[in-house]
Parts: C-alpha cells; structure tokens; sequence
C-alpha cells in the first residue's frame, strides 16, 4: 500500500498533463463530479478523504451539502488547478485507502466516553493515565490524543483556558452549543490543537488533539471522525460507483505506461468486496 501511494501521487502530475480530453484519459473520468451518482456510503466515505487532506473539518455523514461541494472544489484547484472531477474523487479515495493502510485507521467506539473516533493506531502508544483522564503520544511525531469526562463546570474552564493557551489569535476558532464545545488553535511551541467537548450522560466527554505540521492530517482526520454515540463506518460500497472510479483511475494509470509497473496487481486486492476501516 505504501508503494500504491505512492505510486499515485507521483501519477497525479501525469494526470493533470493529459488534459480535460475525454477521448485522452476517458469519459466517465474527466466527467464533472456529481455526488447524486454515489452512494450514502461513498459520500462518507469521500467525505473522510476530505477531511483527511485537510479540507474537510465536518464530520463525514452521507449529505453532500455545500460544504462538501467547497471543499471538493478547494481540493481539485490546489491539487489538480481544476474544476472538480470524477478522477478527484477517486484521488481521494485512494490516498484516504492508502493512509488507512499504512497507519491502520481504526474507528471504534469508546463505551467509557460514549464517543466515537478514528485512530491511527500504528502511530500511537498504549493508553496511559494523566490527570484523570487518558492520554496518548505518537510513537513517530508530535501527535497526541487526551481524553477526559468533566462536569458542566470543569468543561466551561477548559475551554476557556485552551483559548486563553492560544498563541495565535488569528488562528483561534470556536464553536459553542448547549451540547457541544469545540476550540482550536496554535499553541506556543508552533503546534495545532483541536478540543472538543459532548455532553453524554450528564458530563462532557472531552477529546484534545495537538500536531505539529507533519501530522496535521492526522489531527484534521480525528478531528472530523469524533461524534456521540456509535458512528457509521467509513466504506465504499459492493460494485458501487466510486469503487468503479478507482478501477478506473488505476487502469488509466496502467495504461499511461510511465514508469508505474505493478499498480494494478497490487491495487486490485483493494475492490474485491466493501471496503471498511477495521473493527
């Protein structure tokens, strides 16, 4: 899977030089981009993808609202200087495939918490206690995962104090509900820091991320998975519509002969069947 990532951001450049010719690179892949075409769970799934590049802080559901569309379209001009296309969404999904691999994404449940999140397990150490909640470093970089339960009043000041600890006010986000707290900023050693906060049982359950730049996607990707209760899979669908754009793409890749052999072999074990983050 490393190789394929590769493999494929190298080919991202190729691509873009073929052009917008169907007749060059395939109809049904320079298409414009229409979310009706894929199933709920393929949006999610995309969706994910999204906020793993950065582009996304929403949670991944299966509504494609404006939102999704802008942030499709941010990607597709940073990435590709273009319009959104089907080979976009299929980029995507593969560098989101790729990461899943290569780090072993899991999303699970915390029943102690009542919270789900998505975690990449091989960067991380065991848990281990801190302060009364549970804290987990990065075994690579600069990535950490803290976890606590406060009262109504311990979740007030910690919200508080992360926007009085934020070194960047242009940095500074928040949002603030009867349910739900969430601060983001810059700290003074130069990392990223996202917390939020969900009232689940009569306390707040609190997720604190902190990355440096090498593993702000990671920190982007946890952000966007954590929601009350148990959250759906990210998966692509049996013989659905983005798996075909996948086949696709890699065909397209094979087929371009520059300098890529073996993506296809190794690829193809991808779209047999659904494709899920482990249990």
């Amino acid at each position: 899977m490393r190789k394929i990532h590769g493999l494929f951001a190298a080919a991202a450049c190729a691509l873009a030089g073929v052009g917008t010719s169907p007749a060059a690179a395939g109809e049904a892949l320079y298409a414009g981009f229409d979310p009706a075409a894929l199933s709920g769970s393929d949006l999610r799934f995309l969706e994910a993808a999204l906020a793993a590049s950065g582009d996304l802080s929403a949670a991944p559901d299966e509504v494609w609202d404006r939102v999704s569309d802008g942030a499709l379209a941010g990607y597709a001009a940073r990435e590709f200087e273009d319009r959104p296309r089907n080979l976009h969404a299929a980029a995507l999904a593969i560098a989101l495939l790729a990461r899943i691999e290569d780090q072993d994404w899991r999303l699970g449940f915390d029943a102690d918490l009542g919270l789900s999140m998505a975690l990449p397990e091989a960067l991380l150490d065991a848990p281990e206690a801190e302060d009364g909640g549970t804290r987990r470093w990065s075994t690579q970089g600069s990535l950490t995962v803290l976890t606590h339960r406060f009262s109504d009043e311990g979740a007030v000041d910690w919200h508080a104090a992360a926007e009085t600890t934020n070194a960047a006010p242009a940095a500074l986000e928040t949002y603030r509900n009867a349910d739900t707290l969430i601060t983001r900023g810059k700290l003074a050693d130069g990392r990223a820091f996202h917390t939020r906060s969900d009232r689940i049982g009569g306390q707040w359950s609190t997720v604190f991320l902190a990355a440096g730049p090498e593993s702000l996607a990671e920190l982007d990707l946890i952000a966007a998975s954590i929601a009350p209760g148990e959250a759906e899979d990210w998966q692509l669908s049996r013989d659905g519509a983005l798996a075909g754009l996948l086949t696709e793409t890699l065909a397209l890749l094979e087929a371009m002969d520059r300098g890529l052999p073996g993506l296809m072999p190794a690829s193809a074990q991808l779209l047999p069947g659904a494709i899920s983050l482990p249990e």
